[in-house]
């Protein structure tokens, strides 16, 4: 009992993203995932998971290729195990589930600056809090969420 408590804290307080391959539990760092997602050779969030759900044949072999690469499964066939085509599009719909908790549940406290009035009194440039909008591989279309509903 108590190794399976002090596995389950280990891997909470990892933050490691956890999934099924078909034949293996398995585990990646979200990071990396994520940074996999963005420099894909062929994928790109913001287009090819809404043009999947619409039925884009050539849109879903893109996702389902990037799906393969970046989290390292195989398709499912009878003579080896993995996932099928809608195994993969779950577990991309969960890995931008699981970004989006994380985002939600980060607490960020502010950074203490010495002041926040400028040392130089001529100076023009506006000052700014150094934030930018973030992306996410899991940019939404005009709906609510994706759901590949066709596909899965």
């Amino acid at each position: 009992m108590l190794s399976w408590f002090s596995a389950w804290k280990l891997r909470r307080r990892r933050e490691l993203f956890h999934f099924w391959d078909g034949s293996t539990h398995r585990a990646i760092d979200p990071l990396v995932a994520f940074r996999a997602i963005h420099t894909d050779k062929d994928f790109r969030a913001d287009v090819h998971p809404a043009l999947a759900d619409e039925g884009d044949e050539e849109a879903l072999t893109i996702l389902l290729g990037m799906v393969q690469r970046v989290f390292g499964v195989s398709q499912y066939t009878e003579r080896s195990a993995g996932l099928t085509q809608a195994q993969q599009i779950v577990l991309y719909l969960s890995f931008c589930t699981y970004l989006e908790t994380i985002k939600k549940n980060i607490s960020v406290s502010p950074i203490l600056q010495r002041s926040t009035e400028p040392t130089c009194t001529d100076s023009k440039a506006p000052i700014t809090n150094g934030s930018s909008e973030s992306t996410s591989p899991c940019q939404e279309s005009n709906s609510a969420e994706p759901t590949l509903s066709d596909s899965a």
